[in-house]
């Protein structure tokens, strides 16, 4: 969770384990150099998160390209929202028969994730231990999503994470924050948006393993 904490995502099936901590407890030390470490990561990765984001959510390919189009032209304050959007619905869509109305309300993506998570586990043909396991990963894997984050905290949360740097979901959707259009901010949305992606990818790639399809 070091990277959640200070508003960035890990990109934890790319970027080396070794690099992946270093960072993380460089963000956690409060280095200067630390959240420029972090943009630069994902602005040297910008073109291939696109093109995969593109190529895995087809439905999705007109609002991705011009949310990222948005960012390449430093209009920042049209490409965050853009990316906050396709992040929330890439959850909802794997998630639809769940009843959720929101990657953002923690407590009910927490239980629509487990009880989609428990339901695959349970028809998987596997060893208890093989299943505990499975499901031991599959639950690591949302954690950074069903946890209170910068970018995720609802109104009556905010005061936690004042000071850390980023931008807050409820904030920007909502008109309350004007001063959101940064370019570290929009690449934070790209890891936020990289990091959902990934986690419905692998979760449901997972599912399709165990069902035998």
């Amino acid at each position: 969770m070091q990277y959640v904490d200070f508003g960035w995502y890990p990109d934890y099936l790319n970027m080396p384990f070794s690099d992946l901590a270093d960072l993380g407890e460089q963000l956690r030390s409060g280095e200067p150099a630390a959240h420029e470490a972090a943009a630069q990561y994902y602005r040297d990765r910008l073109p291939t998160i696109e093109t995969e984001l593109r190529q895995c959510w087809p439905p999705r390919e007109v609002p991705l390209h011009e949310g990222f189009e948005a960012h390449r032209q430093k209009l920042f304050y049209c490409s965050i929202p853009v990316f906050l959007a396709q992040a929330d619905g890439i959850a909802r869509d794997w998630i639809a028969n769940e009843k959720l109305n929101s990657l953002y309300s923690r407590s009910k993506l927490r239980r629509a994730l487990r009880r989609r998570i428990d339901r695959f586990l349970k028809a998987a043909e596997c060893s208890p231990l093989e299943r505990e396991l499975k499901g031991a990963y599959a639950l690591a894997l949302i954690t950074p999503l069903t946890e209170a984050t910068k970018i995720n905290v609802s109104r009556n949360e905010r005061a936690k994470f004042e000071r850390s740097r980023g931008f807050n979901r409820n904030l920007v959707i909502h008109g309350e924050d004007q001063t959101y259009g940064s370019e570290e901010n929009s690449l934070r949305a790209v890891s936020f948006l990289y990091f959902v992606s990934t986690v419905v990818r692998q979760l449901r790639n997972r599912e399709t393993e165990l069902s035998g399809s």
